[in-house]
């Protein structure tokens, strides 16, 4: 007789939100969604161009925060830190 063992693993998933500079349309809000979500480790991705806001949520032990930003500034638009991360952005990039 095969017993199986069932493992639950526990996935450290990370919520932020950010400002992005530069989206004008839907097809902006398309091209940053695409991108993140084919990150790996990404969950879930809304964009609004009408609130130029991002709310992205990832696991942390597969990519992280830089990923993230880098990617969305690979597509060509601003990333920036919410007001209520003050000072956030710069621990990270200095």
């Amino acid at each position: 007789m095969v017993q199986h063992a069932v493992v639950d693993v526990m996935v450290e998933m990370e919520k932020i939100e950010l400002k992005i500079k530069g989206m004008h349309c839907v097809s902006c809000e398309n091209r940053i969604k695409d991108a993140i979500l084919n990150l790996n480790g990404v969950k879930d991705a809304k964009v609004d161009y009408t609130s130029e806001k991002a709310t992205i949520e990832f696991d942390n032990e597969k990519t992280d925060i830089k990923n993230i930003v880098k990617t969305i500034k690979n597509v060509g638009y601003q990333p920036e830190e919410m007001k209520e991360s003050k000072g956030f952005f710069k621990k990270l990039f200095g």
